[in-house]
C-alpha cells in the first residue's frame, strides 16, 4: 500500500493544502504551480472531498482558472451548499418529530464539527448520525418513514433511512462499537438533556470531542484508514475548543482508550499542513493520508479485515 508521488502529484497535493489553509484563514494566498494540470488537480480535490473549499479559496484569491475547471469547481460548491442546507433542514425536522414522538435522541458529530469551520458547507457529510435507545429504534425508523425517508437498511442496532437526493440518516442503537472505549453501552449515560427539551440529548463538550477521536480511531484501526478530512476536522475542533476543553481530563480518557498517540498525531499533522511553517515536505505518512480519500479506502479496509482475521483479536497498534 506504500505510494510514491510524482513531482506533478506532489505539487497538486501541496497546492491543495495551501488553498485549504488559506480558506481556514491561516496563511497568505499561494501561487499556482507552473504547468498545473487542472483536470488532474480537480480529481485530487474530489478524492479528498474539498473541491468546494478550493472553489471558495480560488475565487477569494482571484485565481484565473480555465473555464472548464472553473465550471466543475463552481458546480461542486453549489452542490455542497444545497446538500448542506437540505441536511440541516431535514435534521431539524426529524429531531423535532422524535421529540414530539417521545423518542430519546442524541445527535453526534456532523453539526458539532461543522460549527468549527469558517462556514458549515465547508464540511460536507455523507450522512447524519443519531443515537437512539434500542427499544425505540423501530419506532424512530417509522417516524422517519412518515416524513418521507425510505429505509435502505434495518437491523436490531442500526437503521439507515434516505431521502433523495441529498439526505441520509444513520439511526444507531449501539455505543459506536469502539475498542477500549470510555463510553458505556448506554451513550445516554454520558449525555445531558438540551435546554427546553424532554428527549433531545447532547454530549458535554469533552465527551463529544472524545467520541469523535474514538470514532476516527475506529476508522483508522478497524475500517479503512484515514484521510485529509480527518486531519482537517481535528485541526478545526482542537483550535476551536482547546481553551474550553478540560485538556487533562480529555488526555487521560484518550490514554485509557489507548488512542492518545493517535490523537496527538492528528493534531500534529494539522499544525504541519495549515500553518505558515508548512514547507511542502511530505513524508510517507503524509502521502498515506493525502492519497487515501475522505476517510480511507477499500484497499486499506480489505487489509484491516485480513489483519483482524489473522490476529483473531480485532485489535491493532497505532
Amino acid at each position: 500500500m506504500k505510494k510514491v508521488l510524482t513531482e506533478q502529484e506532489k505539487n497538486e497535493y501541496i497546492f491543495m493544502i495551501r488553498l485549504i489553509s488559506h480558506s481556514l484563514g491561516n496563511t497568505p494566498p499561494p501561487t499556482v504551480p507552473e504547468n498545473l494540470d487542472w483536470k488532474s488537480f480537480f480529481a485530487v480535490t474530489q478524492l479528498n472531498n474539498v473541491s468546494n473549499i478550493i472553489s471558495y479559496s480560488a475565487d477569494a484569491i482571484g485565481i484565473a482558472m480555465p473555464e472548464d475547471a472553473k465550471r466543475v469547481f463552481t458546480a461542486e460548491r453549489k452542490f455542497s451548499l444545497m446538500k448542506d442546507a437540505s441536511q440541516f433542514a431535514a435534521t431539524q425536522k426529524l429531531i423535532s418529530a422524535l421529540e414530539q414522538g417521545g423518542i430519546d435522541n442524541l445527535l453526534v458529530k456532523g453539526q458539532f464539527i461543522k460549527d468549527t469551520y469558517p462556514q458549515p458547507d465547508y464540511r460536507t457529510t455523507c450522512d447524519v448520525d443519531i443515537h437512539l435507545r434500542q427499544s425505540e429504534l423501530k419506532q424512530a425508523e417509522s417516524i422517519a418513514n412518515s416524513l418521507g425517508f425510505k429505509t435502505i437498511f434495518s437491523s436490531e442496532v442500526l437503521s439507515i433511512v434516505r431521502q433523495e437526493p441529498f439526505v441520509e440518516f444513520e439511526l444507531h442503537a449501539d455505543n459506536g462499537e469502539f475498542a477500549d472505549t470510555v463510553f458505556s453501552e448506554d451513550l445516554f449515560a454520558s449525555a445531558v438533556l438540551k435546554n427546553g427539551t424532554a428527549h433531545c440529548y447532547e454530549f458535554p463538550l469533552e465527551q463529544h470531542y472524545i467520541y469523535i477521536v474514538e470514532h476516527y480511531a475506529k476508522h483508522y484501526r478497524d475500517l479503512s484508514g484515514m484521510g485529509l478530512r480527518m486531519i482537517m476536522d481535528m485541526y478545526c475542533l482542537h483550535n476551536c475548543y482547546k481553551d474550553k476543553l478540560d485538556i487533562k481530563y480529555v488526555n487521560n480518557c484518550l490514554k485509557c482508550s489507548g488512542i492518545d498517540r493517535f490523537h496527538n498525531m492528528l493534531i500534529q499533522k494539522g499544525e504541519k499542513y495549515f500553518s505558515d511553517s508548512f514547507t511542502g515536505q511530505l513524508d510517507s505518512v503524509d502521502i498515506f493520508i493525502l492519497t487515501n480519500g475522505v476517510m480511507g479506502n477499500r484497499e486499506v479496509y480489505t487489509y484491516n479485515l485480513k489483519r483482524r482475521s489473522d490476529t483473531n483479536d480485532g485489535e491493532g497498534a497505532y
